[in-house]
């Protein structure tokens, strides 16, 4: 593939090997990397995480997590706001430092003669996050309930990652995505009508800016969703 220069162009990808492979052939893989310096190769950044060995983190959003053990994905045990009497008093994070941290990147990657990477934002970014500050429980009763400090939350959350989003665009990303898990096994965990009101909301305004750039918008999401597809396809997602 050549651009108009008649260059190398780019492939982009990226390799996620699982840490356990570093453990045992990481002579091999770290010869692959120095081989291959334009492959991502993954996995090797988590082997002795210190989440994983202290077993609590709290993220930046003040929930605290706890982590089994190495390699092993961790789970929230301490809601921030688990009583909503402590909402007034709740900060979210400064998405300062993390869009300063995108722009610094982006102009690193142009030196390098990278391409700029798309936005990677966090796994559970909207729908999930709001479960982990309120406790799955007390989510489902709010839905339930059509709190509207809810969908407060929701919005707080959802300024957070427009401005990600715009921060990766401003910076020339061709792609924006992350991952949430929508669904359980055979359906949404809630109904199709309250994802509706409360979920889609948050994610039109997120992807908003990359589909008036005509950019690539990537979800992954576990479950079943079938019943949103058609949802997704109109907020843009195209993979």
């Amino acid at each position: 593939m050549t651009d108009g220069t008649q260059q190398p162009g780019f492939v982009r990808c990226r390799v996620s090997i699982n840490p356990l492979y570093w453990d045992e052939y990481g002579d091999r893989l770290q010869a692959l990397r120095e081989a291959c310096p334009r492959v991502q190769l993954d996995g090797e950044q988590q082997r002795g995480s210190p989440r994983a060995k202290e077993h609590r983190w709290r993220d930046e959003w003040g929930c605290l997590w706890h982590f089994p053990g190495m390699y092993l994905d961790g789970a929230v045990v301490e809601h921030p706001l688990a009583s909503w009497d402590d909402f007034d008093d709740w900060q979210p994070p400064d998405v300062g430092p993390r869009v300063e941290a995108i722009h610094k990147q982006a102009e690193e990657a142009r030196a390098a003669g990278r391409p700029v990477a798309g936005a990677g934002f966090e796994h559970g970014f909207l729908f999930l996050r709001l479960t982990y500050l309120r406790g799955f429980n007390n989510f489902m009763l709010d839905v339930a309930d059509e709190d509207p400090r809810l969908f407060e939350l929701r919005d707080i959350v959802t300024d957070y990652w427009l401005a990600v989003a715009q921060a990766h665009l401003d910076c020339g990303a061709t792609h924006i995505g992350g991952g949430d898990d929508l669904g359980i096994q055979d359906r949404l965990p809630i109904s199709p009508a309250s994802w509706r009101a409360l979920i889609k909301p948050g994610f039109d305004r997120i992807f908003a800016p990359a589909r008036e750039r005509k950019a690539e918008i990537r979800l992954h999401t576990d479950g079943y969703i079938v019943d949103i597809i058609p949802d997704l396809i109109e907020l843009g997602v195209t993979a």
